[in-house]
């Protein structure tokens, strides 16, 4: 029961077909196309009529598994695939655009393509009736717009379609988004990618409620997200995506850019943030001296979500889990700054309100539930709290540089009715009490 694939240049498939009986096999091979390590890995094939597994011998010595039917993937254990182990398969693309005045109208070819039974005898009778879709509104976006669509027969069925912010483009990968999406649903930290259309993507229901500010800090919720992003952290990366490093810089830099170009063609929007302290260098200044600080620190890099806001995390009581959404700004990054900016967060997003930001002792339990959870490789992290409490610190005011950057730019673009003024200026007084800590710290060193 335990072999190794050698792997010779093969062409075409090496099928397993029905019937293979319950057994545990033990495959030590190249799971990595971008690796040349050879790395353990537990595989259980499970009899069952219909099912079809695929060997895929797509490179010398590499191996890919595909489950044919999507269910089955609950049998497949041992999950440490890096992230980037395999391409995707593609998603149907609809050459469809959303009006936001017709949203219900032009959302319903897509959902004929993705409930195609919705549309069907709905009654057990004759022709389904389209009256039967309800659409709901979700609130509480402030870049994108947000619709469920469900039949009154079954409110538990919903498709999301997410329909992209103005000039988002700019500054968000969309075809990356995607990617991201649909491999993290292979390793079930993501709903799955039903639809593309030219302003947007439908997708699954997520089950529950986003998390706000009084439940965040709930003994019985708490400790389900640093549980939830410990696990997201823990999934492998290639070796490529190590040796590239923390995104954030790149993105950082991105925004800086955009938000001087923004600001130079909004003369009146530039006066404002000038009039209380933001210049239009402001950004490139204070990413300049993060970045030099964070040079110093050994900090570990993960795959981060890199927007985990109160929003972002829902919360299903029924099932006492939570699970992260929009995966937009997931990348590469220093693992504490997912804490991090969760911790901001925890100031809200529309009645914005520091006094809500989590005090030391809070922050270290969570951190030490956090860490309990944490794996590199077959074990534990290693780490310490006191380690990850001064690591998240030094990444607090990047996660405010990076929304204050990001806000100025919607300032001037966004067409969604939101105050991205006041969302910019009422964290410069918590940037500069950030880094009033952390340069008394360094000189005292």
């Amino acid at each position: 029961n335990k072999f190794q694939i050698k792997g010779t240049q093969l062409n075409g498939f090496c099928p397993f077909n029905n019937g293979i009986s319950a057994k545990k096999f033990q495959l030590q091979m190249l799971i990595n196309s971008c690796s040349s390590s050879m790395t353990n890995f537990d595989v259980w094939f499970v009899e069952e009529e219909g099912v079809t597994y695929r060997l895929s011998f797509i490179l010398n010595l590499y191996l890919e598994l595909t489950l044919f039917r999507p269910k089955m993937k609950d049998r497949l254990k041992g999950e440490t695939m890096p992230l980037c182990q395999s391409e995707p398969a593609p998603v149907t693309h609809l050459p469809i655009k959303i009006q936001e005045e017709s949203i219900y109208e032009d959302s319903m070819p897509i959902l004929e393509r993705v409930r195609p039974e919705w549309f069907r005898k709905m009654d057990g009778k004759g022709e389904g009736s389209q009256e039967d879709i309800q659409m709901r509104v979700f609130s509480g976006g402030i870049t994108n717009k947000l619709v469920g669509f469900y039949l009154n027969s079954d409110k538990d069925d919903v498709v999301i379609v997410k329909m992209y912010g103005e000039k988002t483009e700019m500054f968000i990968d969309r075809d990356e988004e995607i990617k991201t999406m649909q491999l993290l649903h292979d390793r079930k930290c993501g709903p799955i990618l039903y639809a593309i259309f030219d302003n947007g993507i439908a997708y699954e229901y997520t089950p529950g409620a986003p998390l706000n500010v009084i439940n965040c800090r709930a003994d019985t919720v708490y400790p389900l997200v640093a549980k939830e992003m410990a696990r997201m952290h823990s999934i492998p990366l290639s070796p490529e995506e190590y040796e590239k490093g923390s995104s954030i810089w790149k993105l950082l830099k991105m925004f800086c850019k955009l938000s001087l170009e923004a600001l130079d063609s909004k003369p009146e929007v530039k006066a404002r943030f000038e009039a209380v302290g933001i210049s239009n260098q402001w950004g490139l200044l204070a990413v300049e001296e993060l970045e030099v600080l964070c040079s110093k620190e050994p900090m570990p890099l993960a795959f981060c979500h890199n927007d985990i806001l109160l929003g972002n995390v829902i919360l299903d009581e029924k099932r006492d889990v939570v699970a992260f959404i929009d995966f937009e700004y997931a990348a590469t990054n220093y693992v504490p700054f997912d804490i991090a900016n969760h911790f901001n967060e925890f100031a809200g997003g529309e009645d914005i309100d520091f006094s809500l930001y989590p005090d030391e002792e809070f922050q270290r339990a969570w951190i030490g539930q956090y860490l309990n959870h944490l794996k590199i490789g077959e074990g534990k992290s290693g780490y310490d709290v006191d380690t990850f409490y001064r690591w998240v610190q030094l990444c607090t005011p990047i996660s405010l540089v990076l929304w204050m950057v990001w806000g100025i730019v919607q300032t001037c673009y966004s067409d969604i009715d939101y105050d991205f003024f006041t969302f910019v200026t009422v964290r410069l007084p918590e940037y500069n009490k950030a880094m009033q800590v952390i340069r008394l710290h360094n000189q005292n060193l």
